[in-house]
């Protein structure tokens, strides 16, 4: 190909990257006015901008008056739901013109002495007859079934402790060592008491049972029944040493701790065996010796051989 050639193919670029300058006088011309075109539409829309934005005349009014008229609504619904139309005027209040009343102190002193009446008999003793009622309502039942009679409850309790150390002190008297039985726990109910004793050794538990058992009150078995057995250690409890349990139920709830005591051995003895070894020994003193008895028979005889 030919340079001429190359030259017709290609484009005129001085044409496009060299503009005249009536071209350019134009342009400028077109820009000078668009500016001014903008800066016009800016001023009138600034000039029309505050009468656009001002709101009427009662919408202003209702935002200055509608705040106060519902504080004032509220504190009259408030008014009517809650503030009474009279209030009331106590004897107490400073200012006052009622009068207090006196009290009665008769009154009250009967009526303290009423109270403790009430609790004066809700705390005696049962009679017999009641004791009876109860024991016959109770007897049969589950000793955890029976209800707490409480102040008896608390009362007993101590009993039981005193009871402890009346029969341990007899049956253990002389005995070379001290004993290691120890009340382990106590409840009491109704007419009932269950306390646990323990030891480390069997036989200290036997002898306290027999103590225990014999226990009177002036002159009368405290217990109305008594059960005791041998049990396995209870929870939480050492279980190297003996267990017994005792139930028990009460002879009068006029037992005390001051009045307990285990009669000896000799007091124990039946009074029918008594009267039979008096009566064995005065016939033992009336009754004469044997030389005596023979010494009147020979005497005949020797008077025959003289003769």
């Amino acid at each position: 190909m030919s340079h001429e050639d190359d030259e017709q193919e290609r484009p005129p670029q001085a044409e496009t990257d060299n503009p005249s300058p009536a071209e350019d006088g134009d342009d400028a011309a077109a820009a000078a006015a668009d500016e001014t075109g903008a800066s016009e539409d800016d001023a009138a829309s600034s000039e029309a901008s505050p009468a656009a934005a001002r709101r009427p005349r009662w919408y202003r009014v209702g935002q200055l008056i509608l705040p106060p008229l519902l504080a004032a609504g509220a504190v009259g619904v408030h008014w009517k739901l809650n503030v009474p139309d009279k209030i009331l005027e106590s004897p107490n209040d400073q200012g006052s013109k009622k009068r207090k009343k006196k009290k009665n102190k008769r009154s009250a002193k009967t009526g303290k002495a009423g109270r403790d009446r009430r609790a004066k008999n809700r705390h005696a003793p049962r009679s017999a007859e009641q004791l009876d009622e109860a024991w016959t309502q109770f007897a049969e039942t589950p000793f955890d079934d029976e209800p707490i009679r409480a102040p008896w409850a608390r009362r007993n309790q101590a009993l039981i402790n005193r009871a402890m150390v009346v029969a341990r002190r007899a049956v253990f008297e002389g005995a070379p060592e001290e004993p290691r039985t120890v009340l382990a726990s106590t409840k009491c109910r109704t007419v009932r008491c269950r306390f646990v004793v323990r030891s480390p050794y069997q036989h200290e538990l036997e002898t306290l049972r027999g103590g225990l058992e014999r226990l009177e009150f002036e002159g009368e078995s405290a217990w109305r029944s008594f059960e005791a057995k041998t049990i396995e250690p209870p929870e939480g409890m050492d279980e190297e040493e003996h267990y017994l349990e005792v139930v028990v139920g009460m002879a009068s709830d006029e037992v005390g701790g001051s009045g307990l005591e285990v009669p000896s051995s000799a007091e124990d003895a039946d009074p029918d065996d008594d009267a039979k070894a008096e009566a064995d020994a005065g016939a033992e003193l009336e009754a004469p010796p044997k030389s005596a008895q023979v010494a009147p028979a020979a005497a005949p005889n020797d008077a025959k051989t003289r003769g």
